[in-house]
């Protein structure tokens, strides 16, 4: 991102390496915000399908309108929305439809975490030949994939799961009833 600042928002060097401050800063306020809501206000998959979105949003954002207030406000976000918790989020919402094999969910996902520190800079090294701009298009494509790998859970958490009435959460009462409807018509 601080390559990406400079040369594309204008931003000094000193400037464009607080974006990295920034992203660390959005992991943990994610960290935080969500501990408090996943208590009981939403449920894990909501937030996969909420920071997902947010991530995808934010990278095209970036890609588009590069200026410092974007490149800034985008590290946050994209630390919020990338960073903080996805991974934990995502292990909690794998392990909800595997609960006998918590230990090979929890397995298969880190390493496929640890695949991804590995490839991840090899093709941004090789992107940041190319153009920068590049590296924040594969950040966007990443952000949708995860977006609609996360819409597509969602909906098969809903048909997999019957929420009883009195766990109900934010947003879930009419999606909920819904489709337990339908899974109990066909």
């Amino acid at each position: 991102m601080p390559k990406y600042a400079m040369a594309f928002a204008g931003m000094s060097e000193a400037e464009a390496l607080k974006t990295i401050s920034y992203y660390s800063m959005g992991s943990l306020v994610c960290v935080f915000i969500f501990a408090a809501l996943l208590k009981k206000m939403v449920r894990p998959i909501w937030a996969n399908v909420f920071n997902s979105a947010l991530a995808t949003i934010t990278a095209a954002i970036i890609y588009l309108y590069p200026s410092p207030l974007v490149c800034n406000a985008g590290a946050f976000v994209i630390g919020f929305s990338a960073a903080g918790g996805i991974l934990q989020l995502g292990v909690s919402v794998m392990s909800e439809f595997f609960p006998k094999s918590k230990a090979k969910v929890t397995s298969i996902y880190m390493m496929m975490g640890g695949l991804a520190n590995f490839v991840i800079p090899l093709i941004t090294g090789y992107l940041s030949n190319i153009g920068l701009q590049y590296i924040i298009v594969l950040d966007f494509t990443f952000a949708l994939l995860a977006l609609i790998t996360a819409i597509i859970v969602f909906i098969r958490y809903y048909r997999v799961f019957i929420i009883p009435e009195n766990d109900v959460r934010f947003g879930e009462r009419k999606f909920c009833t819904r489709l337990n409807t339908i899974k109990h018509r066909g």
